[in-house]
């Protein structure tokens, strides 16, 4: 028998046996989109064999497709495309949030002397710890396939590297909204064939309210334990002693010589002056400032919003304890595993931000008062600042209990609050692109910028 299945890497299957009632078997090219397998009969083997080109609708309905002029949704298509083949050429590349460890772990490896500069006492305190923890496949992005597809390019290789502090013993189940999304049920699948990543379709009453949701999917992707992996990668530079970690660094300013940098920064309250032919600037939400800081090579900014953000720790029922939620594509939340910790993320796109400052470097209204964290023109920790906002726990927990079924409880822990950079053009699409800038080949001065953990290995050709 020959089969068609959305979800087979060959377009048609061949197969010894007639499927049986445990498989979902269907006729029609709607079977076919929802996951069923339609087997092929004599008509449409003969117009495949024809037409071993023809897409799944053309083989089913034994039709080709002529050529059509160009609608809105082609040409959305076609700058999707556009945008994919950008993200892969030289004027674009990748890097992650909390890499300067990775890259440091990586150099030494090759036998390079690295000096590590953090401004904070301890390693992973912000962002890369103060996320998601969402090991990305690229389900987020039905928006921006390039985005999508970086993601998960590199999903299985950091799952292999990583095992040891990934959570997978989970179901992670996206949905899309009835109501207000910019995705539905059946884009979302044509998505996912798109980017290669696999989804399975789920009964949405299962989980979900009646009438919020038109589609729930079985998707892979996990989650990481940021304590773990610093933990791993603190004793693996402890091997090393070419790698040095200076904490409680802050740069004060960055100049050109003719064969080396010179970076000068404060350390209780003295000045400190380290040398390096190689400067990378991986520091995230301060990449401006940094780079605001250098003299002798002229800069430019990176285009970004920013945006204060909080994460809600919660303590999740027996019921909710193996699952994660996934509500989009628009003005909605998710609840997942927050890694190994036992306890569950929850964020939602319209009240995780607290604030929104499109400033060339991060501007809020509480900058500047007593006790602020980000004095002396230097970003501070504002999960550590009595500045930081009131907790968005009603907003967020209201909006989720709305949607899902009342079995699936949870209770607030604890927030945490990070600032997080997004490239201004990423709101056309919500692509979420990593970009690398070379400021100077020789001495060399690199800046990064990135919000996926898996992207890191794309900065190994830049450090080799």
């Amino acid at each position: 028998m020959q089969y068609i299945h959305i979800y087979s890497e060959e377009k048609v299957v061949r197969l010894d046996f007639e499927l049986d009632g445990n498989y979902e078997v269907g006729t029609t090219y709607e079977d076919y989109l929802n996951g069923a397998w339609v087997p092929l009969n004599a008509e449409q083997k003969a117009f495949y064999e024809t037409h071993p080109a023809a897409s799944a609708k053309e083989i089913l309905e034994c039709e080709l497709i002529p050529p059509y002029e160009p609608t809105l949704e082609g040409v959305k298509s076609a700058k999707v495309n556009e945008i994919a083949v950008y993200d892969g050429s030289d004027a674009v590349n990748s890097f992650t949030l909390g890499g300067k460890r990775m890259c440091a772990l990586y150099c030494a490896k090759k036998g390079q002397q690295v000096e590590v500069l953090e401004i904070e006492q301890a390693p992973f305190t912000r962002a890369t710890y103060i996320n998601q923890a969402r090991v990305h496949m690229g389900y987020h992005y039905p928006r921006s396939l390039s985005t999508a597809m970086k993601s998960a390019g590199y999903f299985k290789r950091f799952v292999e590297d990583y095992s040891f502090c990934i959570h997978t013993k989970f179901e992670q189940i996206y949905a899309t909204s009835s109501h207000f999304s910019w995705t539905d049920a059946t884009e979302f699948r044509k998505f996912c064939q798109d980017a290669g990543i696999p989804c399975k379709p789920l009964p949405v009453e299962e989980y979900f309210q009646p009438g919020l949701c038109d589609g729930a999917f079985l998707t892979e992707e996990y989650t990481y334990d940021a304590h773990i992996l610093r933990d791993y990668l603190m004793e693996e530079i402890a091997k090393y002693p070419g790698i040095k970690l200076h904490f409680g660094r802050k740069i004060t300013e960055i100049e050109k010589q003719t064969d080396c940098y010179e970076v000068t920064a404060l350390h209780e309250g003295k000045q400190e002056v380290y040398r390096a032919p190689f400067v990378l600037n991986a520091t995230y939400a301060s990449v401006n400032q940094i780079l605001r800081k250098v003299k002798g090579a002229e800069t430019q900014d990176f285009g970004l919003k920013y945006e204060l953000c909080e994460i809600i720790l919660c303590k999740a029922s027996d019921k909710i304890r193996n699952i994660g939620f996934t509500v989009m594509d628009g003005p909605f939340f998710s609840i997942m595993p927050f890694g190994k910790t036992g306890y569950h993320s929850l964020t939602s796109v319209t009240f995780t931000p607290h604030k929104t400052s499109y400033d060339a470097t991060p501007q809020f209204p509480c900058v500047g008062e007593n006790g602020n964290c980000c004095q002396g023109g230097f970003l501070g920790n504002c999960n550590d600042c009595p500045g930081r906002p009131e907790s968005a726990w009603e907003y967020m927990s209201t909006l989720a209990r709305k949607y899902m079924r009342e079995e699936y409880a949870f209770s607030y822990e604890k927030s945490l609050f990070s600032m997080k950079p997004i490239l201004k053009a990423s709101e056309i699409d919500d692509s979420r692109p990593t970009v690398i800038r070379a400021l100077s080949e020789d001495p060399v001065f690199i800046s990064v910028l990135s919000g996926k953990i898996n992207t890191v290995y794309d900065l190994d050709p830049f450090l080799d």
